[in-house]
């Protein structure tokens, strides 16, 4: 399309195809999602204590297994703090400025005996209880409070407290990711 066409023919074409005129800003995009995760955190933060009654419990609902991991994202600096830390460099008596804070999400993905999934996800500081928040995220599948399932996950200690700390009957081990990652440590 590029190289045959004008540039203002290609524009036409774009602006026909793709909604080009009707930008959001980052920041547009941040708040929004930002406003739309509050929703759902309070929606679920008002059923875990009691004040929202959940779905009653499905029999036909088995969840095989649950993998459940997490990872860290880095706080990126704005660009004043990366101007200061450059700065810092030739004048080592000025402080670098923070590093700001690193955000730990967690996410899983249960997944059922007729082979669907059913993803959750929460910022690991961000909710009251890891365990409450399992267990609202397997309630809300509609799973029975004595079904057994096996939790897939590496060793992190947020993790155990997950499992330890849940109303349910659920078994953890570790993936053999991993297993191996920590053999190859030794």
């Amino acid at each position: 399309m590029g190289s045959p066409s004008s540039y203002a023919v290609a524009t036409r074409l774009l602006k026909e195809i793709l909604p080009i005129d009707q930008t959001i800003s980052t920041s547009g995009l941040r708040n929004r999602v930002w406003a739309v995760g509050q929703e759902l955190d309070d929606h679920a933060e008002s059923a875990i204590h009691g004040e929202r009654d959940y779905p009653p419990a499905d029999p036909h609902v088995k969840i095989v297994a649950l993998a459940v991991d997490s990872a860290w994202l880095r706080h990126r600096p704005s660009r004043q703090e990366q101007d200061e830390a450059r700065l810092a460099q030739y004048f080592p008596s000025k402080r670098p400025p923070p590093t700001g804070p690193h955000v730990n999400i967690i996410a899983g993905r249960a997944v059922r005996d007729d082979g669907s999934c059913k993803v959750y996800g929460y910022v690991n500081r961000e909710v009251t209880s890891t365990a409450s928040r399992l267990d609202h995220f397997l309630s809300e599948q509609g799973v029975a409070n004595d079904q057994k399932i096996t939790i897939v996950s590496d060793g992190a200690g947020e993790f155990e407290k997950a499992v330890d700390g849940s109303r349910r009957p659920l078994n953890r081990i570790l993936d053999w990711f991993h297993i191996a990652m920590k053999f190859r440590a030794i």
